[in-house]
């Protein structure tokens, strides 16, 4: 009988890397896992940046998200 696996292992297609390849775009998805929901607007006052890139940048990691 196989034993259960007990790490996270995560496969990534080409495209989910290509995603997740901008800095901001792992600074964000950091930041979502650690700390739970976010508005744009609260994670750019987090992570210093502008709301207007940080809503583009989930908008743009939400459609490699499937």
């Amino acid at each position: 009988m196989d034993e259960p696996r007990t790490d996270s292992t995560i496969r990534l297609d080409s495209r989910a890397v290509r995603a997740l390849a901008h800095p901001l775009r792992s600074r964000i998805l950091s930041r979502l896992r650690t700390h739970g929901p976010a508005t744009a607007t609260e994670l750019a006052s987090a992570l210093g940046t502008n709301s207007g890139a940080t809503s583009y940048h989930l908008r743009a990691s939400a459609r490699w998200d499937s």
